[in-house]
C-alpha cells in the first residue's frame, strides 16, 4: 500500500516539475442567485 502512494507521490512531482506557466490556466465566474452573470478565462 505504501508503495502505490509513494508511486502516486512520485507521479503528482513529475507532472508538477514539467508545468510552466505557459500551461497555467484560471478563469473566473459571477454569479448572481446561481445565475451566471459574466465570465472571464485566459
Amino acid at each position: 500500500m505504501l508503495k502505490r502512494h509513494l508511486n502516486a507521490l512520485r507521479m503528482q512531482w513529475a507532472f508538477r516539475a514539467k508545468l510552466k506557466p505557459e500551461e497555467w490556466n484560471l478563469k473566473f465566474g459571477v454569479y448572481v442567485d446561481n445565475a451566471l452573470i459574466g465570465c472571464k478565462g485566459a
